[in-house]
């Protein structure tokens, strides 16, 4: 399964030519790939629930430029009792919150400005700082970019210290 095409870098320009695509890994930051055995404890759930909600194909294709927000497997445990009260289809939302067509460099985001993210949502960065966040309608902990700009063949990851959430209003009780 994939999310973000394996590459290895040569030029910027070369970009294109240089990937490939694996279809027993999610994404790969240099050699390794984010759902390897070593890389488990980092993004464990994000690569659990992406392949769960079915957007691992959809989000392989090299021809495509992504930003992924990718919170690691400690930002999921921060939501869990949140995220384990969501519907299937809100879970999606949630993991589709963290993704926006193209290439998003950190130096790229501006401060107070909302994102479109790739199912429609905004989100907003939000700077303290040297600290930028990436911030949902729905979060209480802002989400921190801690690791920005990994190059990767069909766009960006920037690791997040936490989960970003979408606001969901509440069902009707009538």
């Amino acid at each position: 399964h994939v999310l973000l095409s394996v590459c290895i870098f040569f030029e910027e320009d070369d970009l294109k030519t240089s990937c490939t695509v694996s279809l027993d890994s999610l994404f790969v930051l240099s050699a390794e790939t984010a759902c390897d055995e070593a890389n488990v404890e980092t993004y464990g759930t994000l690569c659990s629930l992406v392949m769960e909600a079915g957007l691992d194909s959809a989000l392989a294709d090299p021809n495509s430029v992504l930003t992924l927000f990718a919170p690691t497997i400690n930002a999921f445990d921060r939501v869990s009792d949140v995220l384990s009260t969501l519907l299937p289809d809100q879970v999606k939302t949630v993991l589709l919150t963290h993704i926006l067509n193209g290439k998003v460099l950190s130096k790229d985001l501006t401060c107070t400005n909302e994102v479109e993210m790739i199912n429609g949502m905004n989100t907003t960065t939000i700077c303290v700082g040297n600290e930028y966040f990436q911030v949902g309608k729905g979060n209480i902990l802002a989400p921190q970019i801690v690791n920005p700009d990994l190059q990767v063949c069909n766009g960006v990851i920037h690791d997040m210290s936490n989960v970003i959430l979408p606001y969901f209003p509440e069902p009707d009780a009538s």
